[in-house]
This record gives C-alpha cells, sequence and structure tokens, in this order.
C-alpha cells in the first residue's frame, strides 16, 4: 500500500468493517513492513468504531524509524520509474491482503 498511512488507514478501517460485518468474528490484523505502520495508525485513529471488531496486531519488520533502502528504490532512475509495475505491485497486494483476511475470519 503505496499511499499515505491517513490514506491506507481509512483503506484498512474499511477492509476491518467488511470483514467483522460480513463474518460477526473479530478480525485479526497481520502485517508486514509499511502495513504495521498502516494498521497501528487505523487503530490509534479508528479506536472508537474499531474496539469490538479487532481480535489483535501482529507486526513483522515494520520501519517506524524509516526505511532506506524502501526509499531509494522509489527514488527517479530506480524502480520508482515504473509506475505500472508499482501500481500493479500495489493491486496485487491489496487484494492478496483482502483474500488473506477473508481466509482468516473462516
Amino acid at each position: 500500500m503505496q499511499a499515505s498511512v491517513d490514506k491506507n488507514a481509512k483503506e484498512i478501517k474499511d477492509y476491518i468493517e467488511e470483514i467483522y460485518w460480513g463474518s460477526g468474528k473479530r478480525v485479526l490484523l497481520l502485517w508486514h513492513s509499511k502495513g504495521g505502520v498502516d494498521s497501528a495508525a487505523v487503530l490509534s485513529m479508528y479506536w472508537n468504531e474499531l474496539k469490538g471488531k479487532v481480535a489483535n496486531l501482529a507486526l513483522a519488520q515494520s520501519p517506524y524509524e524509516g526505511s532506506p533502502i524502501a526509499s531509494d528504490i522509489l527514488l527517479e532512475g530506480q524502480l520508482g520509474d515504473y509506475v505500472n509495475i508499482r501500481r500493479l505491485m500495489e493491486i496485487l497486494i491489496c487484494k492478496v491482503i483482502k483474500i488473506f483476511f477473508a481466509y482468516l475470519i473462516l
């Protein structure tokens, strides 16, 4: 999810509510890398709306101090120049996460 933390937090909130209302089960948030920062933000920003809908939060390698390697990749002349590849990866990752969450609640 290569958008701002605020935008991603809103999208994650929407996913949580969709899964919760579709299943009636609390959602386990399992995130890697920047997704960990975004998911922590969603809980901070929307806690009053989500407190009964989230079971737990598990993070792996979340870059709370930033990631120089990731920043360098997105610089001009690097992978960041390939906008279509970045967009494809963003769509793919978002869909995989949504499917993963759907299977977690089964």
